[in-house]
């Protein structure tokens, strides 16, 4: 298993690195919180990573701390979470938030997260409040720092992040859309979360 990465931020999206190392071009799928904390375009940076296995395809996911990793590959571990889902609720909220709304069954927190219904929520906290009662997640978690779209516009930023992580087009665009008219001076990171929670 590939356990972290060191190399040069080429290209990065609210939801994706491309990572150089020693002229290997590694391509990784990140929360927002990895997005903004890795670093910019140019930066030589250390990601840690998990390799996700299937029969067809092999996916490089990124992180910033080992809790959030952690806390990753908890998620995946539950009933109905799959890595794309996974990453929308690491993008929705911090770790410190999240870990304290499993260990404390607080199902009403959970269910504001991106994709996340009442039957969900229960299961996360059935599946998981045991495991972050127990694991590192529980230190060292770090926050979101604000940044700012590089390339695209905006609206174009937070309609691909949507998009990678699973959301159809025309749903991430009305969604992105409506915030960015409601609010036009929203920041990326917000226009990106509140479309997490109207989608």
């Amino acid at each position: 298993m590939i356990s972290y990465l060191n190399g040069t931020i080429m290209e990065k999206t609210p939801t994706s690195i491309l990572l150089d190392v020693n002229g290997v071009g590694f391509y990784l799928h990140v929360s927002l919180n990895c997005s903004r904390n890795l670093g910019e375009v140019g930066h030589v940076v250390k990601a840690l990573t998990y390799l996700h296995v299937r029969e067809d395809i092999l996916q490089l996911y990124g992180f910033f701390t080992d809790a959030e990793r952690e806390l990753f590959t908890h998620l995946i571990s539950a009933t109905g979470i799959g890595p794309k889902k996974a990453l929308a609720i690491l993008s929705g909220s911090t770790v410190d938030d999240l870990v304290s709304s499993i260990a404390n069954e607080n199902i009403e927190a959970l269910m504001v997260l991106p994709g996340i219904g009442k039957k969900t929520a229960e299961r996360l906290v059935v599946d998981l409040k045991d495991k972050v009662a127990t694991s590192s997640v529980e230190r060292g978690r770090g926050g979101i720092r604000a940044g700012t779209a590089l390339g695209r516009t905006i609206v174009e930023e937070a309609v691909l992040a949507l998009i990678s992580l699973g959301y159809q087009q025309q749903v991430a665009i009305k969604s992105v859309q409506a915030i960015r008219e409601a609010e036009p001076d929203i920041d990326l990171e917000s226009l990106i979360k509140k479309a997490l929670r109207k989608v």
